[in-house]
């Protein structure tokens, strides 16, 4: 069930509101768990910047961060896995899943949930831009910083400030910290091998065993 919803949240981020019961009847039997989502991850959009430093990490499920993500690029191509446990949208001009080829223009964001349960362990973006090593990092860490704003931009902020801690490293850089319930990894070590600038934020307290 939870691949169909999945499926219904793909395309309802591309729909406009005449074609919004069509799929519903069609994909989802007039299940209401996606416009639940989507109704949630607009109400966190309202919230996202009252956190403070003391409050606990903003966690959602799977369903409601491939609603996040499909508001944000809904031009994008989607894949789902059950077995990888993984939520997959990639930029592509064919609209169909890129795969990865080492010194190919390559953007994709991945969100995997925890094994046993829906809610999200850990969201990875990458980019590699054949343009520069520059314009690779710039773009992976916005659009990281872009996902998160609309979820708790605490978030957002400590990127910013890792990226700026990444920017006093060479090319070989990579750094992580672990703040507010959230755990980062920025790396920019590897584009000189033809691999992508990653910017990876997980939940300290939850695993994907």
């Amino acid at each position: 069930m939870k691949g169909i919803l999945l499926f219904a949240v793909i395309l309802l981020a591309a729909c406009s509101k005449q074609e919004e019961q069509q799929v519903i009847k069609s994909h989802l039997e007039q299940n209401d768990e996606v416009f639940q989502a989507l109704d949630h991850v607009k109400q966190q959009q309202i919230k996202s910047g009252s956190y403070n430093e003391t409050d606990p990490a903003v966690k959602l499920d799977i369903i409601e961060f491939a609603a996040v993500i499909r508001s944000l690029y809904p031009n994008y191509p989607a894949y789902f896995s059950e077995k990888e446990r993984m939520f997959q949208t990639t930029k592509s001009i064919d609209a169909e899943i890129k795969p990865f080829e080492r010194f190919e223009d390559w953007s994709s964001i991945k969100i995997f949930h925890n094994k046993g349960n829906k809610y999200t362990s850990h969201v990875i973006v990458e980019v590699y831009d054949p343009v520069s090593y520059a314009q690779s990092k710039k773009e992976t860490f916005d659009v990281c910083k872009n996902i998160w704003k609309g979820i708790d931009q605490r978030v957002s902020n400590k990127i910013e400030e890792l990226v700026e801690r990444l920017e006093k490293k060479d090319s070989k850089a990579t750094t992580s910290y672990i703040h507010s319930g959230y755990r980062y990894i920025l790396d920019a070590s590897h584009y000189s091998d033809g691999y992508p600038v990653s910017c990876i934020v997980g939940y300290d307290n939850i695993t994907n065993d």
